[in-house]
């Protein structure tokens, strides 16, 4: 068991948001790079349990094969 400081709580919400930008960021800098190559590439920035999102996702877009 580990006590997590009140403070902690308060500040979560303001810390996820920024790792969800982070993770906009290295997403957008990574189609750039397909993008430059001339390698088709598509991304997404979702939130959610990862099992959960990934079947959606790819149930969503008919995906044969999630790598």
């Amino acid at each position: 068991m580990v006590a997590v400081p009140v403070k902690a709580y308060a500040d979560a919400p303001k810390v996820a948001d920024q790792l969800l930008e982070k993770a906009r960021d290295y997403v957008a800098a990574v189609q750039a790079k397909a993008d430059a190559a001339g390698v088709p590439c598509t991304v997404a920035t979702l939130e959610g349990p990862v099992h959960e999102v990934v079947v959606r996702v790819a149930r969503e877009r008919g995906a044969g094969l999630v790598v």
